[in-house]
């Protein structure tokens, strides 16, 4: 007694999925779209099940890919996006994927809240420089 309780979302790993979640930091929509298209091509030939967590403006550059898709909203309704974050993450979880490729949402406002999450679940991240950053 006495002792305050820690907020799980505070915790570094309390919403991490099952699967792998790397988290693509790539501001350039066209590099975003081409990385994330090389990995799921890399990562479903050697049979991983992919997820990805986009925004509704990711749905055509990605729509023929072999992959379940969480389209958590629209970059220009980032409450909605929020919002939607944890259950996006869970469906992909349920679907068994092995491996989830999660899109950044920018570094300001509530960009930032969405990216601090998706950094705590992450088990990697990816930046711009194209090199694997293990969390």
């Amino acid at each position: 007694e006495g002792k305050a309780q820690v907020s799980p979302g505070l915790l570094g790993k309390h919403y991490a999925p099952h699967a792998r979640l790397i988290l693509l930091k790539i501001d350039n929509p066209t590099s975003l779209h081409q990385t994330l298209r090389r990995i799921v091509k890399d990562e479903t030939s050697k049979g991983t099940r992919v997820g990805l967590l986009l925004a509704f403006e990711d749905l055509p550059f990605v729509q023929d890919l072999p992959v379940k898709l969480a389209v958590i909203g629209s970059l220009d309704d980032l409450a909605t996006v929020a919002r939607n974050l944890y259950s996006g993450i869970r469906q992909l979880d349920q679907e068994n994927v092995d491996l989830i490729l999660a899109r950044d949402f920018g570094n300001f406002g509530l960009g930032m809240a969405i990216r601090d999450r998706l950094t705590r679940a992450a088990s990697e991240q990816m930046t711009d420089d194209d090199q694997p950053h293990h969390a």
